[in-house]
């Protein structure tokens, strides 16, 4: 008789939080494991998903996580603000290491606006099954979350997902880039 041996795969994720200029903050989701990105190219050290908060008179998340690290973003996010204050959800594009958890952080901030180009409203709108606010941006609009911090909206259809946007926060001259 032969003995099989059970394998376990423990994942590894951790998060980092980091501030990264004024009134903004960094959350990585640290994805240790994860050996391919989109199917092509191979990763040696995993990868990293990561969102953004900016802190202005209004309060912007610029993505969200990967479903994966539901608990730890949620827990990790809530350590840092209440949730329930955020005004806008800014989603780079579809992809569910940007937009794997829209669906959740609309039940935590149900009167957060959703940001996003025309066709990445429209894949959320499949994705999280109940109406929601929501602004369709396109080149050059602009949201201002006050104190300086003028965010622009910088098209970029499929340079990664036909709803690929980056947005440019003018007070501190960060271009989010999403995967760019």
């Amino acid at each position: 008789m032969v003995a099989l041996a059970e394998t376990v795969t423990e994942k590894r994720l951790t998060m980092q939080v980091a501030d990264i200029a004024d009134d903004t903050t960094v959350i990585r989701s640290l994805d240790w494991d994860r050996d391919r990105f989109d199917i092509e190219f191979g990763l040696q050290n995993g990868t990293t998903y990561n969102s953004y908060l900016i802190r202005g008179e209004k309060i912007a998340l610029v993505d969200t996580s990967h479903a994966k690290f539901r608990q730890l973003y949620l827990d990790t996010l809530k350590g840092l603000i209440d949730p329930a204050t955020i005004d806008y959800i800014i989603i780079s594009h579809t992809e569910p290491d940007h937009s794997g958890l829209v669906k959740d952080m609309l039940e935590l901030a149900p009167n957060a606006t959703v940001v996003g180009a025309k066709i990445a409203i429209a894949f959320l709108e499949n994705l999280v099954h109940h109406p929601f606010e929501r602004i369709q941006v396109k080149n050059g609009s602009t949201l201002d979350l006050g104190n300086g911090h003028a965010l622009e909206f910088i098209s970029a259809p499929n340079l990664h997902w036909p709803d690929t946007i980056f947005t440019y926060d003018a007070k501190t001259s960060i271009l989010f880039t999403c995967d760019a």
